[in-house]
Order: structure tokens, then sequence, then C-alpha cells
């Protein structure tokens, strides 16, 4: 619909560079017992049919649940919409605030909420702003889609992401209208290439271009 938007003015054509990948995280308070959920737990508190905690886990006293988000057109939200209610809306129990900051501050004062966010905001574990809100909140893990065994969960991790273990990925794309190639198209030229992946690596992103290193740990 965007391309053919484009191509209505002036028969402009878009071009669309591939740079890397992002993932729609879930933030929780704390104090909070449960730090994982199903794939279908997502989609019911999605949809609203669950609104207690004690529907997730019967030990949690929490109470009502309240699922926030950082903007009333928040891609994050647009992304859950589309790939887990199908083109459903988001159930009553969720709202929106005006920013990731406000979203972040919001779960870390009610032990009750779930923020849905963009994990970029949490991934860069160099950057100041990101270790703070992770001093804050805690980040949910989810069920993978490949591995549907009670248990098994992962974090939005650059390695997860990238082997699409973690469910809510998301494609970073740069798009250019431009009628030539100038300083739009240069940019994403740079970010495709090697520097340009770095960067996109080094702020706890995948890029597109990339190699994945396990490493294991033992005491």
């Amino acid at each position: 619909a965007e391309k053919d938007a484009l191509k209505a003015q002036k028969n402009i054509t878009s071009h669309f560079h591939k740079l890397g990948y992002d993932a729609v995280g879930f933030i929780l308070n704390p104090a909070n017992t449960d730090t994982s959920f199903s794939l279908e737990q997502i989609r019911k508190l999605l949809s609203g049919e669950i609104t207690q905690w004690n529907q997730v886990s019967a030990s949690n006293k929490l109470g009502d649940i309240q699922i926030v988000f950082d903007h009333a057109r928040s891609g994050a939200v647009r992304l859950l919409e589309d790939s887990v209610l199908k083109g459903s809306k988001l159930g009553k129990n969720c709202f929106a605030l005006k920013s990731n900051p406000e979203e972040l501050d919001y779960v870390e004062k009610n032990k009750n909420a779930i923020g849905i966010i963009g994990v970029s905001w949490i991934s860069d574990l160099d950057d100041k702003q990101s270790k703070y809100f992770l001093d804050k909140v805690k980040v949910a893990e989810v069920q993978p889609i490949l591995m549907r065994v009670a248990g098994i969960t992962n974090k939005p991790i650059q390695g997860n992401i990238a082997l699409k273990q973690y469910p809510y990925w998301r494609p970073i794309l740069a798009v250019s209208r431009e009628l030539r190639a100038g300083l739009g198209t240069g940019f994403a030229s740079f970010m495709e290439s090697e520097p340009g992946q770095k960067i996109i690596l080094k702020g706890g992103l995948v890029p597109q271009r990339s190699s994945i290193r396990t490493i294991n740990l033992s005491e």
C-alpha cells in the first residue's frame, strides 16, 4: 500500500534497504514473580481474555493486569496486532502513554503492569540510559515458535533474534524515495556496509549481515 501511494505521486519509485533486525519485548516490575509467558498467554493477554495475574499463575496475587505501551501509534503494538491478534484490536486493559521513558517509569512504579517496548531501548548494555532502565525493570522471556516445549523460553537478546528463536522480531528497513542516488541513499548504503553493520551490532540489535557466535560458560 505504501509503494502504491508513492507511485501515485508522480510515479515515484521506493527503494528498500534491509539493515537488520529489532524485536518487541515485554517488561515487568521487579516485584512480579512471573518471568515468562507462552505464546498463547501472550495472545490472551493482548486480546483481553486474561485480565488477572492469577490467570497466568495461581500464586500471583497482583490483581488486575495493566498492559502499557509507548504511544497510541506505536509500531510495536502494530506488529503485535498484525502477527498475534491477526488484525484484531488490543483488549480494554491495554492503554498508551506518551513515550518510552514514561512507559518504563510506569512499569517500575506499578507492580501489576506489563510494558510493550522496542528492544532497542534496553538492548545496548554500553548505554547508560539502557543500564538505568534495566536496573528498574526486568525483561520477560517468551516461548519460541518452533520449540513449544513446556519450560523453554527465550529473552529478546541478539542471538535469539538472529536465529528467530524469539518470536516477536521485526526487520529494520530504510526506505528511500529519491529520484536519484543522493544523501539518503548514501546513508542507507553506509548502514548496509561493514562499518554501518558494526554500529547496529554495537547498539544491541542484529545486523542484516552477521555471523552468530555461541559462548558456553562453566564454573
